[in-house]
């Protein structure tokens, strides 16, 4: 398994939260639209696993 660098761990972390970020603001966008999981992956451009992770 390969072990990632200070700065591919620092890239990650971005990419988590330019997604909570979008999340973020469907939600104040969408605040009455309901999303499955799938759709939310399809939206963020994640898996569904990635979803549930982080729900």
């Amino acid at each position: 398994m390969k072990t990632l660098t200070k700065k591919q761990k620092e890239a990650n972390g971005e990419n988590f939260s330019r997604i909570v970020d979008d999340a973020a603001i469907l939600l104040q966008r969408k605040a009455d639209y309901v999303m499955n999981i799938k759709q939310v992956a399809d939206y963020l451009g994640i898996s569904t696993d990635a979803v549930r992770k982080r729900i």
